[in-house]
């Protein structure tokens, strides 16, 4: 099969583009092998030292940056992954934010293979996440989690009236 790489996207440095490969609208690659099967974008930016195994698909308005993502991940749209090495058949949600700056220096952080992560969620590095993890959506990740863990934080929700807008409607 032949690749499908849109007219307006931009190629800076040396790239490693593979076979059947799909790069939409408004996409830049710097530095960077997009191997085989892959589908990206569009308006995603892949950074330099990037690696996308097999089958993987970044979706719109997502940056990857010095990170290696596994065979047959999606990291759907608006997510960022800064120096990170991801497994294999993970699912990255909506919004994901991979922390990787503390203010002084950059911190990597290691994703497992068959990890869901939850749309909106916030890794801070360095963090390990092991093997089949859950981590549900809105979750901020401080800590290591194990192979085979569920992260989800409970929080009761509350709604109050408002009386501003009630006192208004007078």
């Amino acid at each position: 099969m032949k690749n499908y790489i849109h007219e307006s996207c931009i190629f800076l440095g040396k790239c490693k583009i593979g076979q059947n490969v799909k790069i939409l609208p408004y996409c830049v690659i710097e530095d960077s092998v997009i191997e085989d099967n892959c589908t990206i974008g569009p308006f995603a930016h892949i950074r330099p030292n990037s690696l996308l195994k097999q089958g993987c698909k970044v979706g719109n308005f997502c940056e990857i940056k010095n990170s290696t993502i596994g065979e047959n991940t999606a990291i759907s749209h608006m997510s960022y992954v800064g120096d990170c090495d991801i497994g294999k058949d993970c699912n990255i949600g909506a919004g994901t934010i991979f922390c990787n700056f503390d203010g002084e220096k950059k911190h990597r952080c290691k994703v497992g293979d068959r990890c869901f992560i939850g749309s909106n969620s916030t890794i801070i590095a360095p963090r390990i996440i092991g093997n089949d993890c859950f981590i549900a959506g809105n979750s901020t990740i401080r800590t290591n989690m194990q192979d085979n863990e569920f992260f989800i934080i409970k929080q009761k929700e509350t709604i109050k009236q408002n009386k501003k807008i009630k006192e208004g409607n007078k």
